[in-house]
């Protein structure tokens, strides 16, 4: 593992400035950064990141493969606690060796249960958090967030952004299979496809909660989540909280009874697939629809809409720069529906 103390924008390619400007983190004039290849040096980065390095805001870049929970970690999930400082901890999949920048070609980084632990826990009561560019999966946990659990049973005053990230295969005996976040201020998810995740009670998919700003869900799919619950069983997403939910271009699709659950009022929902939605009625809803994705072969996790999907180009421009594949969106214009733009078209060229 390499680590040196840089300044926040020199370390960061525009994908890491994209995330990071999504949280107000601290005024720290440092940071400090974290180059990691295996999943020993990772829980180390972690560890340093929440005590040694604690007064700073921390960058952990992970190059892509395959990191397992087990003897790197304990027998645990990978682990991140900070109960006082209010410094950021920022973690960021997909790198090439020597975590050179990322391209389209580099392997993803995939963080592993193993179907035995949960995968990563991230505890910040004060300081922000990004997850950016990771796979989380094959989680097995006795908790909320099998896959991700960000602030469970801690009094959240940060933010949480999640981006480009997917969280499937991923299992809770309780509730919550895929992830759990808590936020105090915001909570932003953009590009992230959460599939596969399943809890023995509610929420297989997740459970989102935030007590400041609003919580928005930007271009993110949600299917083949299910719950096990014996009364109205909810496989797909809670959103809830102070905050109200703000929800667009996403997709919530085969998932148990409800693929979008709301828990409160005030909710504004537009361009959206929506299987089932459930809970309080949203404010505003708009240009919403309920139809079939076609996704191209979802019997395969490929999750990217095939070229007579009624969803290409109906979205709306809403800043995000880049989708789960790493490809540009659009700058004009509408997009697609769903975390992946390049897509197949109906006239059988790719999407740009």
């Amino acid at each position: 593992m390499r680590s040196r103390n840089v300044c926040p924008g020199s370390c960061q390619n525009s994908r890491l400035a994209l995330a990071a400007s999504m949280l107000a983190i601290s005024g720290s004039v440092q940071a400090h950064l974290f180059c990691v290849s295996t999943a020993a040096e990772f829980q180390d980065a972690l560890t340093q990141s929440s005590a040694t390095y604690s007064g700073e805001d921390n960058y952990i870049t992970l190059v892509g493969g395959t990191y397992q929970t087990g003897a790197a970690t304990g027998n645990a999930p990978f682990l991140y606690s900070s109960p006082s400082a209010s410094n950021a901890i920022n973690i960021y999949g997909g790198y090439a060796a020597a975590c050179e920048p990322r391209t389209e070609q580099t392997p993803r980084t995939m963080l592993d249960g193993g179907g035995t632990t949960g995968v990563l826990i991230i505890r910040n009561t004060n300081g922000g958090v990004v997850i950016n560019g990771l796979v989380l999966q094959n989680g097995e946990s006795d908790q909320p967030g099998a896959g991700l659990q960000v602030n469970y049973l801690v009094s959240a005053n940060g933010s949480v952004a999640v981006s480009d990230t997917i969280i499937r295969n991923n299992h809770a005996t309780s509730t919550v299979g895929g992830l759990y976040v808590s936020a105090g201020t915001t909570a932003v998810f953009t590009a992230n496809l959460i599939a596969g995740n399943s809890a023995d009670s509610q929420y297989g998919a997740g459970f989102v909660t935030c007590s400041g700003q609003n919580s928005l869900f930007y271009n993110n799919t949600v299917t083949q989540n299910t719950s096990a619950a014996p009364t109205t069983p909810i496989g797909g997403l809670y959103c809830g909280g102070a905050a109200a939910c703000e929800v667009h271009n996403s997709i919530f699709w085969n998932n148990t009874t409800y693929g979008l659950y709301l828990g409160n009022s005030g909710a504004f929902l537009s361009y959206n697939d929506i299987g089932t939605l459930g809970g309080v009625a949203p404010d505003i809803d708009s240009h919403n629809l309920s139809v079939t994705p076609q996704f191209v072969n979802p019997n395969s996790e490929n999750f990217r809409l095939a070229g007579d999907s009624p969803l290409l180009g109906i979205g709306i421009l809403n800043g995000t720069s880049y989708d789960l594949d790493g490809y540009r969106y659009p700058t004009s214009g509408k997009v697609d529906l769903g975390p992946y733009e390049r897509t197949i078209f109906i006239d059988g060229f790719d999407g740009v």
